[in-house]
């Protein structure tokens, strides 16, 4: 799974996790998976750092990329999504972070491309090992 951090990180040079970032997106036959709600994250946390403009090209950059696969947040998917927030009630899961324990539990998918130390404690291993922001 494909976690906000790490787009973030590699779109800003100046951030403390840019060189993991770009270091992992470069993993030969790399497939990533997310959800509708990180891109619209993505987009939030990019326009503020980086304007508009920059934002909306990273997040078409994602919405057209081959290795990227980005799943809607539909009712059922939403209600999953509120139960997991209500099953991690102790982690500061945020709404994003759990639709990807979400979809990684719909896919089987047991890591996520994450800095964030919140989906780890929900049970996913996190990629690259360098995560904990």
């Amino acid at each position: 799974m494909l976690d906000t951090g790490p787009v973030v990180a590699f779109s800003l040079p100046a951030d403390e996790y840019h060189l993991a970032a770009r270091a992992h997106f470069r993993t030969p036959a790399l497939r990533l998976f997310t959800t509708a709600t990180i891109v619209g994250e993505i987009y939030t946390f990019l326009r503020r750092r980086a304007g508009h403009h920059s934002a909306r090209a990273v997040v078409r950059n994602l919405q057209a990329s081959p290795v990227v696969s980005i799943d809607e947040v539909d009712d059922a998917f939403d209600a999953e999504i509120w139960r997991v927030i209500d099953e991690y009630a102790g982690v500061p899961l945020s709404y994003p972070d759990a639709s990807l324990v979400v979809l990684g539990r719909r896919l089987r998918i047991t890591t996520a491309f994450s800095f964030d130390s919140d989906l780890a404690a929900a049970g996913l291993r996190l990629v690259p090992e360098s995560a904990g922001r």
